[in-house]
């Protein structure tokens, strides 16, 4: 395998430290009885490899790109990550202002919905947002070995977390069209799932089944993606290696949920959210607009 190329990315995120966890062998969010999701939080895997995507949305009316996120694959022997490092960060710190408040010093709270909400920005004290149209917030964790994976994304005005298991099935056709991207030789595959059909480039230099957000299960790293209508595609931007073993604590989502359930909630998802804290008054509100929701996957079940 020839040595994986290293690049600095243009955008800041933030460092996590992890204490050392024993890595589970049990699949990724094993099934009770009443065919539910379970979650174990203890969870974790040792990640070695950091890959960088750019994740571009296009109008399909228009043609015109209406999104570019920055997205991070980091990955182990067997499990990885997915998710957006700079939605992750901004998300985490709207977080730390809720979970920081003195609750001795709170003399009321308000929680605005619908037309009432306004803009909190407007009112006297400070005000902070999170926009839900800001880049992507969901968190995908692989198990390569069971081909299973459990998705988490926030759902709401207060940004619960829900989450679902999924096994996606892929069958993928291997051509003999060949390209090179980052200076890897890659191979063309493609692939229909859940109502879109999809061209993807792989290299068996980077012996890892893996790729970005569900798609895994090539003899190799997927390096870009794209649906054949453009509309969707990943393209990786960077790899790296990870000097320090990066320990990767699987989250434990508040709600859980079927992938058919999170669809619906998602569509219905508001613009954001807002707090605003004036003294011991603090107040939550909906942010103004709505959320541009586009599904990747088109047959929900």
């Amino acid at each position: 395998m020839k040595n994986l190329l290293t690049i600095t990315i243009l955008f800041c995120c933030s460092s996590l430290v992890y204490s050392q966890v024993v890595v589970s062998s049990a699949p990724i969010g094993a099934r009770t009885k009443n065919d539910k999701p379970k979650f174990d939080s203890e969870k974790a895997f040792n990640a070695t490899i950091r890959c960088y995507y750019t994740f571009s949305q296009k109008n399909e009316k228009s043609g015109k790109i209406t999104r570019v996120d920055t997205m991070a694959l980091i990955t182990g022997s067997a499990q990885s990550k997915f998710y957006n490092p700079a939605k992750y960060t901004r998300d985490s710190i709207f977080a730390s202002i809720l979970g920081n408040m003195n609750p001795n010093t709170i003399q009321s709270i308000s929680v605005l919905k619908g037309e009432s909400a306004g803009d909190l920005s407007e009112k006297p004290g400070n005000t902070s947002s999170t926009n839900a149209n800001d880049g992507e917030s969901y968190q995908i964790f692989k198990d390569r070995n069971s081909s299973s994976l459990l998705y988490i994304d926030y759902v709401g005005m207060q940004s619960d977390s829900y989450g679902y298991n999924d096994k996606p099935e892929f069958s993928w056709q291997i051509t003999q069209d060949t390209a090179s991207i980052l200076g890897y030789p890659c191979q063309k595959a493609t692939v229909n799932f859940r109502g879109r059909a999809y061209d993807a480039w792989f290299s068996t230099d980077i012996p890892i089944n893996d790729g970005p957000w569900k798609f895994m299960s090539l003899p190799g790293l997927i390096l870009r993606i794209n649906d054949t209508k453009n509309l969707f595609c990943f393209e990786m931007i960077g790899i790296e290696n990870i000097t320090e073993p990066l320990v990767v604590q699987y989250p434990n989502p508040k709600f859980e949920c079927s992938r058919k359930q999170f669809e619906g909630m998602k569509k219905k998802q508001s613009g954001g959210m807002q707090i605003n804290v004036n003294g011991g008054n603090v107040t939550i509100a909906q942010s103004p607009g709505s959320y541009n929701y586009n599904p990747i996957e088109l047959d929900i079940k």
